[in-house]
């Protein structure tokens, strides 16, 4: 153990201009080893884990602590409010500073070091004794980087670890909520509060949101609640696993790999069209990277066309897949007589849809494609339930309010990879 300094932990947060609002306090004043924050959106958790860290780090000389997210760039979200919160108020505590993705890590005179870290690379977080752990989004780490990597390195000087999050599912951040809710633990304490404890949040904000979220992804992301995942087509853990904070746009497509386009059309009601690019990796041609996401509002079907010919001379697609169900008749018909057998259209029955789902399933399952992080591609893979009819046939929908022609998008996309039913693969 370390000697402290007589720092009172109220004045510290006054003199810094943070002013924590009722939950934040209650994690703030909690002695426990082990803390766990499922709070909504927007709630301060992020805000709290850097003031608390800064905090330590001040307060408590000659510590290591460690920000892990699941990448460099969100364990840059507190690393960076930190940074901030010193450059404004104390600089004269920094004895060097690198904010570089390579190297986050800040040294005060303290003798402290404060290290941003990604769970990417569990072999990269072995080794060191830690003080203390923040975990932001730790509901999207996996559970074996904290058992097998980030647990073992606070064994030696018996240090602390914030486990912060907003919840996804029922997975390993849910028991070690539970565990703090149980008396008999008493290292453990958690707390679960909604985005509407934060006094900051304007009301019309949440309202306007529960207006246009589907129910369920508002009572997780805003109401902070555990939702169970037995209806869910794809676990939050299989999305997560599939997501890659690194992709980014091509300026221009690469000569020696292939692209495939999958749209759905604005339907009647529903005034966006959705389109996403895949690429077909090489050399060994299984592997599939989705490179662009776009959505059209508000536009006309003939403006759908003129893009998909655009996207078409750039990327110069094998297959464009068209959901012709409906309204896509036209637009498809269209582009099926000027690029011929480029493109396919199809019709969305229930079985189809099954078809290109499971296709899409079975990709995520075996690790063969990865996405971006674009928040509503990751709401509607969210929002996707199943329920099985009287006939025993397997019934795909969204919830109440919610949407699906992001998801639609991308299993038109990847259908390319496999086919089933009365389809057949068209490129080997």
């Amino acid at each position: 153990m370390t000697a402290s300094l007589k720092l009172n932990k109220e004045k510290f947060f006054k003199y810094m201009s943070y002013e924590p609002h009722e939950s934040q306090w209650k994690y703030h004043n909690s002695k426990a080893r082990f803390r766990t924050l499922a709070w909504g959106r927007r709630g301060g958790k992020t805000k709290a884990a850097a003031m608390e860290a800064l905090y330590k780090g001040i307060a408590h000389p000659n510590r290591l602590i460690w920000i892990v997210a699941p990448s460099y760039e969100l364990s840059n979200k507190v690393f960076r409010e930190i940074y901030w919160a010193l450059n404004k108020k104390l600089p004269f505590l920094i004895t060097s500073c690198s904010m570089s993705k390579q190297l986050q890590e800040i040294k005060l005179k303290t003798n402290t070091t404060i290290m941003g870290k990604s769970a990417e690379n569990p072999t990269s977080l072995l080794g060191e004794g830690v003080d203390d752990l923040f975990m932001d989004e730790c509901a999207r780490i996996k559970q074996i980087v904290y058992e097998e990597a980030l647990r073992p390195t606070l064994t030696d000087k018996q240090g602390s670890a914030t486990f912060i999050s907003t919840p996804k599912g029922k997975n390993w951040f849910h028991e070690l909520f539970k565990k703090g809710k149980n008396p008999d633990l008493r290292d453990y304490e958690s707390w679960q509060f909604p985005t509407s404890n934060n006094p900051y949040i304007i009301k019309e904000e949440l309202e306007q949101a529960r207006e246009s979220l589907p129910r369920l992804i508002y009572q997780q992301e805003y109401e902070a609640e555990f939702l169970s995942e037995e209806d869910q087509f794809f676990s939050q853990e299989l999305i997560e696993d599939c997501i890659d904070e690194t992709i980014q746009k091509l300026d221009s497509p690469h000569p020696k790999k292939e692209y495939f386009l999958g749209v759905d059309f604005a339907r009647m009601g529903q005034d966006s069209s959705v389109f996403i690019v895949a690429e077909k990796q090489w050399p060994n041609g299984q592997d599939i990277k989705i490179i662009d996401i776009i959505e059209t509002k508000h536009k006309l079907l003939t403006e759908a066309v003129g893009r998909i010919k655009a996207l078409h001379k750039k990327y110069q697609f094998r297959r464009i897949y068209l959901d012709e169900t409906g309204l896509g008749a036209g637009p498809s018909d269209q582009l099926k007589e000027e690029l011929k057998a480029t493109v396919v259209p199809i019709t969305f029955t229930n079985k189809n849809k099954t078809d290109l789902y499971m296709n899409l399933k079975l990709l995520m399952e075996k690790q063969k494609i990865k996405f971006p992080n674009v928040e509503k591609l990751i709401y509607q893979l969210t929002d996707l339930r199943y329920e099985y009819s009287s006939e025993g046939n397997l019934k795909l929908h969204h919830s109440d309010r919610g949407f699906d022609d992001y998801p639609d998008s991308l299993a038109l996309a990847v259908w390319f990879a496999h086919g089933v039913g009365n389809y057949t693969p068209l490129i080997a």
